[in-house]
């Protein structure tokens, strides 16, 4: 393989948009097919599958442990994954023109990768398929995406509520998909925030789990990306991201990608009385990532 992936990872609405959004200006290819989240479907219905194969949702993330405890059931799903990128399953992320140039994942010849927050959980399977990814860790402080994640399951819900009484007839008939809610945890600040923890302890757990089940290939490097840090100076944030990825990008799409970042968007919990309270109720938490309320 001429070109290692880019995988970028993080707990949901950490800032992972904006990196991979970063990545595809300085010339990463991160999916033909890709979502509103800048995520590529492609990988993202195959991390789906394989929580779903544990009984684990990207919400609900401890019973995927048990698989990556499991070496015989880890190692037949890391095969499985490896099968997937190599053959024409690949034409979802490549788009024709590219899978006809080049036949699978492993033959590309620049710079690729991937963005998914799922990643989190599923990394230890994905570095059996690619042990010499290039990885990227998006952190952001714990209130803030709690409040986001809150306010995104609300906005969810009113959607999903409309949705079904303008087609409540057809339901007489068919089944409705899903629930009247993408995830019942994120409805509230203590579970949303609970979620955090939840994926910033695996994050930390990836790099202290030397030789276990979670662990990083040894020598593997993680590029962290603060989502504070890199508001407050995004071109240097930016910048520093490129050359930690080895990337060669010019000070001008630096400073375009920088453009777009809006700096009014860190520690947006401080102006709400009600989440500065969560943020006091969680200082011990916090702090054990390095976060002040």
């Amino acid at each position: 393989m001429s070109s290692a992936p880019i995988i970028v990872y993080g707990m949901h609405r950490s800032g992972t948009t904006m990196v991979a959004r970063a990545l595809s200006r300085f010339g990463v290819f991160m999916g033909a097919g890709l979502d509103a989240n800048h995520e590529a479907r492609f990988f993202q219905s195959l991390n789906k599958w394989l929580l779903a194969a544990a009984g684990a949702r990207w919400d609900e993330p401890i019973p995927f442990d048990r698989l990556l405890a499991d070496d015989d059931l880890a190692q037949v799903h890391a095969r499985y994954l490896a099968h997937a990128v190599a053959g024409p399953r690949s034409l979802a992320f490549l788009g024709p023109r590219a899978y006809w140039r080049h036949r699978g994942l492993t033959n590309l010849p620049g710079p690729w990768g991937w963005k998914d927050p799922r990643n989190t959980l599923t990394l230890p399977l994905w570095l059996r398929v690619f042990p010499d990814a290039r990885l990227v860790h998006v952190r952001r402080h714990g209130v803030d995406v709690a409040r986001s994640l809150v306010m995104r399951t609300a906005r969810s819900r009113r959607v999903i509520e409309r949705r079904y009484r303008r087609h409540r007839p057809l339901h007489a008939l068919l089944p409705k998909r899903g629930g009247f809610v993408d995830s019942v945890r994120c409805r509230e600040p203590e579970g949303a925030f609970s979620l955090w923890l939840d994926y910033m302890q695996r994050a930390e757990r990836l790099a202290a789990d030397t030789g276990g089940p979670f662990a990083l290939p040894q020598g593997t490097v993680v590029h962290e990306v603060t989502y504070e840090t890199l508001l407050g100076d995004p071109v240097v944030g930016l910048g520093d991201l490129a050359a930690a990825l080895g990337l060669a990008v010019s000070s001008e799409r630096i400073r375009a990608a920088a453009a777009g970042v809006d700096p009014q968007r860190a520690y947006a919990h401080q102006g709400d009385p009600a989440w500065a309270s969560v943020a006091a109720a969680h200082g011990e938490a916090l702090a054990r990532f390095g976060y002040r309320r």
